[in-house]
Order: structure tokens, then sequence, then C-alpha cells
């Protein structure tokens, strides 16, 4: 009696999953759709880096401050000629978020790493800076001891893997699938028609008796033609 119970709800549940199945469609498409287009529009491409340096000398100018020439590789009148130089159109800004420098303890070394989309761009960017930086230091602070030690090598690129979201599109189909089967069990519970024998005997507690077909005005006409009798010629109906 319970297996047939359970039997009886199974059936019940796949009967309305399947009455209310363009609702599961259609949440799956909508959600699982746009979480893949979200997920593949926000996912990061990989960057690649690499960097250069440069040495500046004691000579007999200005004594030279390491932090005040580490700090000016990025100060404005660097970038701004990098900006003139480099083969593609970029901004001031954009370079701020892709240089960083680092002064190497315990020497007079200078340490630039450039980060682009492409190790090509990557290496262009770092040897322009530490082309343009010895002349642009000259003319800021006086000081000619500023030399190229070493210059990007694409060899030696390193490259940031972006943002794995593989699996997220996998979970929005799932979110989308398990959103439409409740919006389908929800509508399914709001809808109060009858539809089966079993729903009626339910309801009225009453056995059912026999079923009336639905007939449409198509069946109708057909009948109608079917019971008017031919006539021979002479004949009338009385």
């Amino acid at each position: 009696m319970v297996s047939a119970t359970k039997e009886i709800q199974l059936r019940s549940i796949l009967t309305s999953l399947l009455r209310k199945s363009w609702v599961i469609v259609l949440f799956t498409m909508i959600i699982g759709g746009g979480g893949n287009y979200y997920f593949q529009s926000e996912t990061a491409d990989s960057l690649a880096t690499v960097t250069a340096s440069v040495l500046v000398g004691e000579g007999e100018g200005p004594k030279v401050n390491m932090k005040t020439m580490t700090a000016l590789m990025n100060e404005p009148a660097v970038l701004e000629k990098v900006v003139e130089e480099l083969p593609w159109e970029t901004s001031i800004s954009e370079l701020n978020g892709k240089i960083t420098t680092e002064e190497v303890e315990g020497s007079q070394i200078i340490r630039v790493t450039a980060t682009e989309k492409t190790p090509e761009e990557a290496v262009v960017l770092a040897n322009t800076i530490v082309e343009v930086f010895p002349e642009v230091s000259q003319e800021i602070t006086g000081i000619n001891t500023v030399t190229i030690l070493s210059e990007a090598d694409i060899k030696e690129a390193g490259i940031i893997a972006g943002e794995d979201t593989n699996m997220m599109p996998l979970f929005s189909l799932v979110a989308g699938l398990a959103a439409g089967v409740g919006a389908a069990f929800l509508l399914d519970s709001i809808d109060q028609r009858i539809r089966t024998e079993r729903e009626i005997e339910n309801l009225l507690e009453v056995p059912v008796l026999g079923m009336i077909s639905k007939i449409d005005k198509y069946s109708m006409r057909s009948s109608k033609k079917k019971n008017i009798p031919e006539l021979k010629r002479g004949e009338k109906i009385v």
C-alpha cells in the first residue's frame, strides 16, 4: 500500500513537471544563458609580465637619491614620453596600472616590471620605459649617469593566468533548472483546473461513470452533414 502511494505521488509529480515543462525550459534558458554571458564577459584574460632595469651610476653631478629616482619612473613626465613613443594608443592613467618599479636593495639598480595583454606588448612597454628614462631623468634632476642595465626579453615573459570561471556557466544552468522546477510546481499548485478522472474522484469522493470528449465546431458540422438524408430528384423532406 505504501509502495502504491509513493508510486502515485511520483506519477503526480512527473505529470506536474510535464504540464509545465515550458516554464522549466524558459527559466533554464534565461538564467543559464544570462549567467553564461555574464561570466564569459567578466572573465579576466591572461596577462604577460616582463622585467627590464636601469643602473643609476655615481657621477660628478648631484647626489643620487635612489628613492627619488625610483618614484620618478612612475611620474607623468616620464609616462607622457612613453605614451608618445609606444606604437599603440594609450594614456598615462592606463600605464600607471601596468607599470611597477622597485629599487634593488643594496644597489643602484631600478627594476621596472611591465604588464600587458601579450608578451610582445609587454616587452615593447618595458623597453620603451628604460629607453626614455635616462633622457627624462637628466632633464629633471640633472643626473646623466642613468644607463640601461638589461632590456626585457620575450623568452623570459611570465604569464598571469586569468580567473578560471569554466564551471560558472554550468552552475548557471543548474540554477536555472532548479528555478524552473520550483516555478513549475508553484504554477501547478495554484492551477485549480481539473484534468483527470482521479482528480474528479478525489474532489467529489464519488466514482466517475464516464467521460464526454470535447466536441469542436468542425466535429459538429461533420455530424450534421452525415445526419441529412440524401434526396432524389423530385423528393421533398416532410
